[in-house]
């Protein structure tokens, strides 16, 4: 679902303010594979789903949850966003793979040198679970990350971050970063 999934991030956006694009976006219940990264650059908008619990392909419990399952390289973000501001993730479930973990579930880089976006402006995110789960497609409590949450960079503007109900489940290094 990754090429799907990026032409859906990409359509949302609409030309904003400093050049920063963005709009709203739903992902309905299901289980959506990515093998590389979404990419949201210079993004300010909303990503809801579902809910956190087990997506309908989860066995033997199915749900009608929204996940985001990783099924790519070690050691890469599942999302990667680059110089945005009002970003806001909510009723999502990021599931990483216990053989090939992602070094985030979402990662923020603020690379930019100016105040145009670098990160910053109530980025959200709410009612999010991030790392294993206890019935995966994967199997019985599978879906390890690195990380679920990271703030990096070389600017360091990452900053006015809001993070609540929020669940990170045997995270391999850091819940957030």
């Amino acid at each position: 679902d990754t090429a799907a999934l990026q032409a859906a991030v990409t359509a949302m956006g609409t030309t904003g303010t400093n050049g920063i694009t963005g709009n709203n976006g739903y992902l309905p219940p299901g289980e959506y594979v990515i093998s590389s990264t979404i990419n949201f650059a210079r993004f300010g908008g909303m990503l809801t789903g579902a809910g956190v619990g087990s997506s309908p392909a989860g066995l033997p419990c199915a749900g009608n949850a929204t996940v985001i399952r990783w099924n790519g390289a070690a050691g890469v973000p599942m999302f990667k966003v680059t110089d945005s501001g009002h970003c806001y993730f909510s009723h999502l479930r990021f599931e990483g793979k216990d053989s090939a973990q992602p070094s985030y579930a979402v990662e923020f880089v603020a690379a930019g040198t100016d105040d145009s976006g670098v990160n910053h402006h109530a980025a959200t995110f709410d009612h999010c679970y991030f790392g294993q789960w206890t019935y995966s497609s994967q199997g019985i409590n599978k879906g390890l990350l690195q990380n679920g949450i990271g703030f990096t960079g070389t600017n360091t503007n990452n900053d006015l971050f809001r993070i609540s109900n929020c669940m990170f489940s045997s995270c391999s290094t850091f819940g957030i970063y």
